[in-house]
């Protein structure tokens, strides 16, 4: 009787399919970063590790995309031939637990066969293990993920504050984005951190937010302190929506700095970066526009290096469905500020650790062409009265999110 020439490997995960399939796709740096490819049939897709005799990888297409449910695709290693076939399927075990199942077939059954599907079976229980593990850590109502904090004395905001591994932070809050949104990819409220270990929805969501999330377009504002790493962090969770099988586009405030010339006529120089020297009706016009979603809305970019603006330098597509939009002050209780809050879903706070936010500025500012005290000066002058302001603001703020360390690697 012949030998088949297939493995199977199954593992139960102590989540939902959805949330699974989040996980193997936009989340999958977290447990398996070796592993890259898009979600979406014909694309490449490529895994790489260290050997001795130098970087070993696997290569081949994305063959099956079916959303929440199995994907599909034949690899190589070293893009040698024949390739094998492989097929991760998700099967609801239960209301929050699902079956992942990995078949592997062209394996053969001539001499040495055995002992590659020992290896084959062995590689992928590991990465099951690790996305089992990864589930458990983000369902652990203890530090780091999904802590509620408590609330800061004689502070009346309803804003849930957590606080999360600033490696992970992103991945996480992009899964819960992912998780307001149909499989048809049309918004929905956003779903009050389920996903990310929380229930309580905050009474700013519940009251007031569901005609502005239920709009055509989702658009959540990412509001910080200078230095809080704003860009960066919408960058990442662009990133991982667009993995998600999500279109995502970013709207960053930061173009709409006044020109120098513009703040030289206003005397303003000296304090570039205040909520006085942005186009702030401007930004506000163009968020609009955004939320309309009738056209491709083009908006200026701001380059350091240069300390002025390019006019139609970043495009925000038609076809994008989640917006991700950072500034300053779009927190502040007052016109035009507030008209743009009220265009958004979504506010959340950045808030790092002072030190690291104060060292990332000062670095920045050099990298600029500033002295090292210069830079130490503007950052602790200028900048400081700007992130006290900005600061003042953190309790009209949907979420709050507190970056911690980062994460340790699993053993």
């Amino acid at each position: 009787m012949a030998e088949q020439d297939w493995i199977e490997v199954t593992r139960q995960v102590n989540t939902t399919p959805q949330r699974t399939w989040e996980l193997l796709t936009a989340g999958r740096n977290e447990w398996w970063p070796q592993l890259v490819f898009d979600p979406r049939e014909g694309a490449p897709l490529r895994e790489t590790w260290e050997t001795e005799q130098g970087e070993g990888f696997a290569q081949g297409v994305v063959l099956e995309v079916v959303h929440g449910e199995a994907l599909g695709f034949e690899w190589s290693d070293y893009g040698s031939e024949p390739a094998l076939r492989a097929r991760i399927t998700l099967v609801q075990a239960s209301e929050h637990t699902t079956l992942v199942r990995v078949t592997e077939d062209g394996l053969g059954d001539g001499p040495g066969s055995e002992a590659l599907k020992a290896e084959r079976i062995e590689g992928w229980t590991l990465h099951l293990r690790d996305l089992a593990g990864l589930v458990d850590q983000l369902n652990a109502p203890t530090p780091p993920y999904g802590v509620a904090l408590a609330a800061t004395p004689g502070d009346s905001s309803s804003a849930i504050e957590l606080e999360l591994p600033e490696d992970l932070a992103p991945t996480l809050l992009a899964q819960r984005i992912l998780a307001s949104l149909t499989t048809s990819n049309e918004p929905t409220r956003l779903d009050p951190l389920s996903e990310i270990g929380l229930t309580r929805t905050p009474d700013s969501l519940a009251d007031g937010k569901d005609a502005r999330a239920t709009a055509a377009r989702t658009i959540v504002a990412i509001v910080g302190p200078p230095g809080a790493g704003k860009t960066t962090f919408a960058t990442k969770i662009v990133e991982n929506l667009e993995r998600g099988g999500v279109k995502a586009a970013q709207l960053p405030l930061d173009g709409f700095h006044l020109s120098n010339a513009q703040l030289g006529r206003l005397g303003l120089s000296a304090v570039k970066g205040a909520p006085d020297t942005f186009d702030a009706h401007g930004y506000v016009e163009a968020l609009r526009r955004v939320a309309r979603g009738e056209h491709d809305v083009y908006v200026p970019g701001f380059h350091r290096e240069i300390e002025e603006s390019y006019g139609a330098d970043v495009v925000v597509p038609l076809d994008a469905t989640v917006i991700i939009t950072e500034g300053n002050y779009l927190l502040l209780d007052r016109e035009p500020w507030t008209l743009a809050r009220e265009l958004c879903t979504e506010t959340w706070y950045l808030e790092p650790d002072e030190h690291t936010r104060v060292d990332r500025l000062v670095l920045r500012h050099i990298e600029h062409g500033r002295s090292p005290q210069d830079a130490i000066d503007w950052a602790l002058g200028t900048d400081q009265r700007n992130a006290d302001a900005i600061a003042a603001s953190r309790g009209r703020a949907d979420l709050v999110v507190r970056l911690g360390s980062a994460q340790q690697p699993r053993s």
